[in-house]
């Protein structure tokens, strides 16, 4: 509808394989059209996968109303006001490019005495992998100092390095595993800023080499699970295990594992004595000895004190190889590779830009109420600068980006 010089309308966000995403996944959601550009500007927040029929929407002075019908044949109404409907959210920028163009997927990130360290990882610098382009994975470390505008060099890894298990400790950025062309990797060893450069310590090596496993540090421990094995083809793994700094003889143990299917390239969390694991890409073989990959909606958590998995309801649509964000009252999970749209769109469709929300009080997964502007996979979320900082990573299947986001979410509302 028109009004005061703009157009009010609303729309279904609901995926459809096969089409592109567009955020928000919410069944209805209200846009605006001004000067020949649309933006949404709000969505209802009915339980993901409603179906609507019909809709309507109203727009006045002080407020937005649009009512419609859902499938249950029950109608309702969202209410938007108008200055919350205008506010442009500036919670985004862009730091300086990661010096290694074009950018790499499987980084190596971590946060120590306030500096973002970042490195290795692998790209294809000549030509895309479907017209024959060959993976280089790198072994260059570059630094980028709190209040600095601009990366410098920070020495190598012990070895190219890339899609390693990362987390970051008081005492440095953890990294295990990952792999090479010389093929998976079972050591581990701490990064270590010393005001010129990254200094390497070694540490217990894992029980077996692995890549694309999930790291998290919580309460000074560190968490890693899933990922791949060297086999041939590639299947994931079902192990979980903690190393314990302060008991560092004892080296990795292992732990109960989620009661769930092997995953790799997982989502994991930690938030208030609990570790979230959620989503991956389960690999295993079939009949025909080929290779076969699931991608996972599924989620789990595990309490530290008591030793116990929990299952979670499934998220709606898989988000693997996701950066996740602890914030309001749970966790964020941004994009992801989801896989009801895996081979139906064309490769150069960028990767959905929703980010879900999971209430841990409510038990729930909910659409946060923005888009993220770059969506990538394959990079962590570091808490760094008041905020959290995604560097580099992968847009599209075989393709990267130097550039390096930094976000403060605000905090949901009640």
């Amino acid at each position: 509808m028109p009004w005061e010089g703009k157009l009010l309308g609303v729309r279904s966000g609901t995926r459809v394989p096969g089409r592109q995403p567009a955020f928000p996944s919410a069944p209805l959601v209200v846009t605006l059209r001004e000067e020949g550009q649309s933006r949404d500007i709000g969505f209802a927040a009915d339980p993901l996968g409603t179906t609507v029929e019909a809709a309507a929407v109203a727009g006045g002075v002080e407020e937005i109303v649009a009512a419609y019908v859902a499938a249950d044949a029950q109608c309702r109404v969202v209410r938007l006001t108008w200055p919350v409907a205008e506010q442009v959210r500036v919670n985004w920028r862009r730091l300086a490019d990661f010096p290694l163009g074009p950018g790499v997927a499987g980084i190596v990130a971590g946060i120590h005495r306030d500096v973002l360290l970042a490195g290795g990882g692998t790209n294809f610098p000549d030509a895309p992998p479907w017209a024959g382009g060959k993976r280089v994975t790198y072994d260059e470390l570059f630094a980028l100092p709190l209040g600095e505008k601009s990366w410098r060099s920070a020495g190598r890894l012990p070895e190219p390095r890339g899609y390693a298990a990362v987390t970051s400790l008081a005492d440095g950025v953890l990294v295990a595993g990952g792999e090479n062309p010389a093929g998976l990797r079972d050591d581990a060893f701490l990064l270590r800023w010393n005001g010129r450069e990254a200094e390497t310590t070694a540490l217990p090596r894992l029980p077996q080499p692995v890549t694309q496993a999930a790291a998290v540090e919580w309460a000074g421990r560190v968490y890693v699970a899933g990922g791949a094995g060297g086999t041939t083809p590639r299947a994931s793994l079902h192990r979980f295990l903690v190393y314990d700094p302060a008991k560092a003889s004892a080296g990795w143990t292992e732990l109960p594992p989620w009661p769930g299917p092997t995953r790799t390239l997982a989502v994991m969390a930690a938030v208030d004595g609990w570790i979230y694991l959620v989503s991956g890409l389960h690999l295993a073989t079939d009949a025909a000895g080929k290779a076969a990959a699931e991608y996972l909606r599924d989620a789990y958590r595990y309490r530290v004190e008591t030793g116990e998995w929990e299952r979670l309801p499934d998220l709606p649509w898989s988000v693997t190889a996701a950066p996740a964000v602890v914030a309001a009252r749970g966790f964020l999970v941004l994009g992801g590779v989801d896989g009801t749209q895996v081979g139906k769109l064309p490769r150069e469709a960028p990767l959905p830009d929703d980010i879900l929300h999971f209430d841990a009080e409510k038990r729930t997964w909910e659409l946060w109420p923005e888009a993220w502007p770059e969506p990538v996979v394959t990079s962590p979320a570091l808490r760094w600068q008041d905020g959290w900082v995604i560097p580099s990573g992968e847009p599209r299947g075989g393709v990267r980006t130097p550039h390096v986001w930094h976000w403060q979410p605000d905090e949901r509302p009640e």
